[in-house]
């Protein structure tokens, strides 16, 4: 194909010109199909930004071949570094490298039969305008799809800034907790209640002993996942912003309290934070309206009774005003989980609940509530870590 004209110049300098003009007409041909192609393929299915992503090296390879004079093309080494840059960029949108942000973040996927990715934007844009309203955590697109809770899990293991993902279909989405929260609501060591020959062992922050009990008892400190409706749209949206408020705030390392000295315990700052935290699910618990599930308001009173029950071990027995705070936060979520619809929530109310009565025990008709607690949670279907501690925890009645 010939990009030439008859001139008057001379014969020598236009068959230069014609020869530099040359492109390959395959290469034209192969550029207007790709066009075609990026053009067409929402309407197969196909998201507009992957077959942008997909077709983007199949365009740049072919832009470089067109001029059939080599002097001509792009450099080879421009190509390359083009090429490797897009497969970076794709790779970070699609949530394969670690997100790296400097604040914490919460983030959304694609969801399922979202064809054209509108209700995702559409979830997106309004959470980020609450957000910008009350200076919440921000939130951002993750471009691909969680398969299940696993691939969710397994994917904020490699983002710890994230509290949580989003993912699932748009008219009831799951939201899907970081496991490593124990950093996140426990700032220092429950232990404090523990015999003295526990002390060289290593445990995790949500462990703490009872001390007329042996053993050690695990508090869950988030269930793995739940369901959120999105019916109507600004409650879930209202519920999620606050959400991420409480479990995304910002820990400074302090030092473990032992218990042993009173004077010593780091109260300000944990205290401080629990506050923040609670106050932040509490504003969660205000979006009220006709929910379609109770489910969300039952994820609030979990966490407030979990955060009662951390600050009352922190302090110390005398503060049994917090345990029998905790307890009242429970009893209300178990009424408003059903485990057929939540199973992980379910069992992690349950167990929490039976680990409170026991701190509150003052007999053997307590002690057997809590086993009975302990055995519904143990029972459930969820087989989250709700039901494995429940059953950790029982044999320590035994």
């Amino acid at each position: 194909m010939r990009a030439c004209t008859q001139t008057a110049m001379a014969p020598g300098a236009e068959a230069e010109l014609c020869q530099q003009a040359r492109f390959s007409r395959l290469g034209i041909y192969t550029l207007l199909a790709l066009i075609i192609g990026a053009v067409l393929a929402p309407h197969f299915g196909v998201l507009a930004e992957d077959a942008q992503t997909f077709l983007f090296p199949l365009f740049a390879v072919v832009f470089y071949f067109i001029p059939k004079n080599r002097a001509q093309r792009l450099p080879l080494v421009l190509l390359l570094f083009v090429v490797l840059l897009w497969l970076a960029t794709s790779a970070f949108v699609r949530g394969a490298l670690p997100q790296g942000a400097e604040t914490s973040r919460i983030y959304l996927s694609r969801l399922q039969g979202d064809s054209d990715g509108m209700q995702a934007r559409g979830l997106y844009q309004r959470i980020n305008e609450i957000a910008r309203t009350y200076e919440l955590p921000r939130m951002e697109l993750v471009q691909r799809f969680f398969s299940d809770e696993a691939d969710a899990l397994q994917w904020l293991h490699r983002n710890p800034r994230s509290p949580f993902v989003i993912w699932g279909a748009p008219e009831w989405y799951t939201v899907s907790l970081a496991p490593n929260q124990s950093d996140l609501l426990s700032p220092h060591k429950l232990d404090g209640s523990c015999p003295t020959e526990t002390k060289g062992e290593r445990f995790d922050n949500n462990s703490f002993c009872i001390p007329p009990f042996g053993g050690r008892f695990e508090l869950v400190l988030v269930p793995e996942s739940i369901t959120i409706p999105d019916t109507p749209p600004e409650l879930g949206r209202h519920f999620i912003a606050w959400l991420a408020r409480g479990l995304s705030l910002d820990k400074k390392p302090g030092r473990p309290w032992n218990g042993s000295d009173k004077a010593s315990k780091p109260v300000s700052q944990s205290a401080r934070l629990l506050a923040m935290r609670r106050d932040a699910v509490i504003e969660a618990l205000r979006i009220d309206g006709p929910w379609a599930s109770g489910t969300p308001h039952g994820l609030a009173h979990f966490l407030l009774g979990t955060l009662d029950c951390i600050e009352g071990l922190e302090q110390g027995a005398p503060e049994q005003r917090l345990f029998e705070s905790s307890l009242e936060h429970f009893r209300k979520a178990a009424s408003l989980v059903a485990e057929t619809d939540n199973p992980r929530l379910f069992a992690a109310i349950f167990n929490n609940a039976a680990l409170v009565k026991l701190l509150l025990a003052r007999g053997e008709n307590d002690v057997q509530q809590a086993r009975k607690w302990f055995a519904l949670a143990a029972d459930s279907a969820s087989g989250g870590r709700g039901t494995r501690y429940a059953l950790k925890n029982i044999s320590q009645l035994y």
